[in-house]
């Protein structure tokens, strides 16, 4: 470890088992090359470096503490080797832990601003918001904070409350409670606010939160989470990783059970693991995605998913446990996708009991095509053959919209039991360049075989809402017939059965003609 002499600002190094007692610095940075490295220390002109005071500032508190070694990140580490960098990063938090004392040198609180509790500014301070500066409030014990111009706003303790309420973190945290016992989701929501200017390092600044160390492969982008969590797999059993919700909320895409970010973790309340006394399954990555074995309960029109995925871990102030939406993918055995990913479901006691528990494979490649596995349509699906030339009829609506496929022109919805009596209802609105609008409405109905109809109409007033007053009539073939100023239009819709390989769909021909 390399540390700074407080008196000459002099670099020496320590080995592992002879570091001295020292204090360390938490900042945040300036802009462009203000901040002094270790190349810069020595050198003609460093001290009108805007970093070079705060740097001094660290020390001159040292000395007054009685320590002769300090460290500031800075200059303490040579940035020009990727190999004592990553060192670095996988240490950071131990280095923190160790030191005697951390000061918290906040830039933008000027002593001039502070009132009698020397609280003005300071819980809106920009410290709060940077990804590094979480693990240097967590790690070391004692912790003072510091104005612009040095002078002492309190200590960690001291400040529990007003810090506790900026960062979200509960303040037994803050006063050192071990951090194993906190579920990984409410570690990841520590971070759900914070940024940092690489955005591989929104993983690195959480490695010494979850105890993890990795290697460091700037370039990565969003893929350094999810290592970060493929290796927090490896080491807990928490299902609590998988109780994230997709940002923005609006989201309907299909997902893995790995976040892409910490904020998708925001503002999901505090999260408990159930302890259930070793009896959970084991679960782990493979190179097709995540193993896992979860208790599975049946749902219906769920609006996306076929399935609740219970998982083994609840909100503090529930009961029931956590579950998220979970579809299988036809074609594919075995896998399934995280569907609508902005819903964490609270299913009630009696519905949990019931669940089936099932071995599944999850992994985060976007399921092909929503779900059309390749080269292959799946069952239970309609598709589209033949459409209308977009010059001539131009498709502007659609229902149901979670289980339309525009690339292949497909409605795919979810397998169904032998005895299940249900509707797969669906809907195209047209609009001609007259402005006339056409809806093409259709479904089938499974119930001892497959009873199949399709219907036309002419400027529905909500083709959504009609559907279910036009399915009575069971009929294979629909025309609709009209002038389009002097030329005679016909629409033919048409459906009929097809088997493809062991399956079978429905498909569908909707043409026109003058």
């Amino acid at each position: 470890m390399r540390l700074l002499h407080t008196q000459t600002l002099t670099l020496y190094e320590f080995p592992p088992n002879a570091i001295p007692p020292y204090a360390i610095l938490s900042h945040t940075w300036g802009e462009g090359d203000e901040e002094v490295k270790l190349q810069d220390l020595g050198a003609r002109g460093v001290e009108r470096k805007a970093g070079y005071a705060k740097i001094k500032g660290c020390c001159r508190q040292a000395q007054e503490d009685g320590l002769a070694y300090a460290w500031v990140d800075t200059c303490c580490i040579d940035k020009t080797s990727s190999a004592e960098l990553s060192e670095a990063i996988n240490s950071m938090f131990r280095w923190y832990a160790n030191a005697k004392v951390c000061y918290t040198y906040l830039v933008d609180v000027p002593s001039s601003g502070v009132d009698q509790n020397g609280l003005v500014n300071f819980m809106s301070s920009r410290w709060f918001t940077r990804g590094w500066t979480l693990q240097e409030l967590i790690a070391p014990a004692n912790v003072v904070f510091y104005t612009r111009e040095w002078t002492k706003l309190g200590t960690k303790r001291e400040l529990t409350g007003p810090i506790s309420a900026a960062t979200g973190i509960h303040e037994d945290i803050l006063l050192g409670r071990n951090l194993m016992e906190v579920s990984i989701a409410n570690r990841m929501s520590w971070a759900s606010r914070r940024v940092t200017t690489r955005p591989e390092d929104i993983a690195y600044c959480l490695l010494g939160i979850f105890g993890i160390n990795m290697p460091l492969l700037y370039g990565e982008d969003q893929k350094a989470f999810i290592r970060l969590q493929e290796e927090i797999i490896k080491v807990s059993d928490d299902h609590s990783i998988f109780a994230w919700k997709s940002v923005p909320l609006t989201s309907d895409d299909f997902r893995g059970l790995l976040a892409l970010s910490p904020h998708m973790f925001k503002d999901i309340g505090s999260i408990l693991p159930y302890r259930d006394g070793g009896h959970s399954k084991p679960f782990a990555m493979s190179n097709k995605g995540l193993q896992i074995e979860l208790p599975l309960l049946r749902v219906e029109s769920i609006g996306g998913g076929d399935y609740l995925g219970i998982l083994n871990c609840r909100s503090a102030d529930e009961e029931s446990p956590l579950a998220i939406e979970l579809r299988s993918i036809p074609g594919d055995e075995g896998r399934y996708a995280r569907s609508r990913p902005r819903i964490l479901a609270t299913p009630p006691l009696w519905k949990v009991t019931k669940a089936v528990r099932t071995a599944i494979r999850v992994d985060n490649r976007k399921p092909p095509g929503r779900f059309l596995a390749p080269g292959k349509v799946p069952p239970w699906s309609i598709v589209f053959r033949t459409l209308p030339a977009e010059e001539t009829l131009r498709l502007v609506d659609f229902y149901p919209h979670d289980s339309w496929n525009k690339k292949h022109r497909t409605f795919v919805f979810p397998p169904l039991f032998d005895s299940a009596f249900v509707p797969n209802r669906f809907g195209l609105l047209f609009e001609a360049l007259s402005g006339a609008r056409f809806a093409v409405l259709g479904g089938r109905y499974y119930s001892n075989g497959a009873d199949k109809w399709v219907n036309i109409l002419q400027d529905p007033y909500d083709f959504t809402k009609i559907i279910r007053e036009h399915e009575r009539t069971i009929t294979n073939r629909a025309t609709m017939i009209w002038k389009d100023g002097e030329s005679r239009v016909e629409m033919v819709a048409q459906l009929e059965d097809m088997v493809v390989g062991y399956d079978m769909m429905t498909v569908v021909d909707v043409k026109i003609s003058h």
